[in-house]
């Protein structure tokens, strides 16, 4: 099985889905484990490189995406503690901090994790939901 590390998927970028109305939401969350989320406001963007950027893909076509609804998205990694606090286990291979990132964990397990969180007794009370972003959301932020 092929090993991801979490800082390109969960840690740099956790998606709750279920934002408050616009009047009702802050700029920043802090969940039940800890983890600081920064509101990404709906819009547009240019999303790809311009064609005279250096080493750039031929396949990779400017074009323009909207954000349809605002989301939260982590401020920070996933630190191997959080993790650990949602998982019950801890993978990573630089242990010397239980704030060092998460890594060394499989896409499987990221998405484990975001269903786990989201099952919480504290996330489902507050009605938040979590899920790994897309490359769009992840560039939005």
């Amino acid at each position: 099985m092929k090993t991801i590390p979490i800082v390109a998927l969960i840690a740099v970028a956790i998606v709750l889905t279920s934002v408050p109305a616009k009047g009702q939401s802050p700029k920043t969350i802090t969940n039940s484990i800890g983890l600081k989320m920064t509101r990404i406001a709906a819009g547009e963007f240019v999303m790809g490189s311009p064609r005279s950027e250096a080493e750039r893909d031929d396949k990779e076509e400017r074009h323009e995406v909207e954000i349809t609804k605002p989301f939260y998205m982590g401020t920070y990694e996933v630190t191997q503690a959080q993790y650990a606090a949602v998982m019950r286990e801890n993978r990573s291979t630089f242990k010397d901090s239980d704030n060092n990132p998460a890594e060394n964990v499989e896409w499987t397990k990221a998405k484990e994790f975001c269903r786990i969180l989201s099952a919480r007794p504290q996330e489902r009370s507050a009605g938040r939901k979590y899920r790994l972003p897309t490359e769009e959301t992840g560039r939005a932020s």
